[in-house]
């Protein structure tokens, strides 16, 4: 009988380990699991697929361990990663080519020094964001700053009163 087996590799370690999956782990995603009644601390990064016929010759209990159990870290979704073609640096710009088809555009700001690291860091999230331009807005709003907005001691006030703090 076909068994649906992903390969992990434990977070510190270099090591895979081959598990059962009866709960539908993807690859790309970190977990916590349990597997055969034992909750492991350490959560396991998915790093591939296999084929059960390779361990045709051994029960499911000896071999491998049987995943029963599982709890989602999504802080290691690749996707944007694995959707990434290439990057191109032209004056003061960043511009990100993605395998859909798409392109992101990301320009220095008049009186900043370029960086590409921030360059390819604001072009990741403006992508993540919608690829338009609800990102902008919201670094005009919050890291550059609104004319009409109020100082910090008015904030705070407004926002004790808000919450009743």
């Amino acid at each position: 009988m076909e068994q649906n087996i992903v390969v992990v590799k434990f977070v510190g370690s270099d090591k895979s380990y081959d598990f059962y999956d009866h709960v539908g782990l993807e690859k790309g995603y970190m977990y916590m699991i349990e597997a055969d009644k034992r909750i492991y601390t350490s959560p396991v990064l998915v790093v591939g697929r296999k084929s059960s016929s390779i361990y045709s010759n051994v029960s499911i209990t000896g071999a491998r361990r049987l995943v029963t159990l599982d709890s989602v870290l999504r802080k290691r979704d690749h996707s944007a990663i694995k959707n990434l073609d290439k990057i191109l640096f032209s004056n003061g710009r960043t511009i990100v080519l993605w395998k859909d088809g798409t392109k992101t555009i990301v320009n220095c700001q008049e009186g900043d020094r370029f960086s590409k690291e921030t360059g390819i860091a604001l072009a990741f999230m403006k992508k993540f964001c919608g690829n338009d331009s609800s990102f902008n807005e919201v670094l005009q709003k919050y890291a550059y700053g609104d004319v009409n907005k109020p100082s910090i001691k008015e904030e705070i006030k407004d926002l004790k009163m808000k919450y009743q703090l």
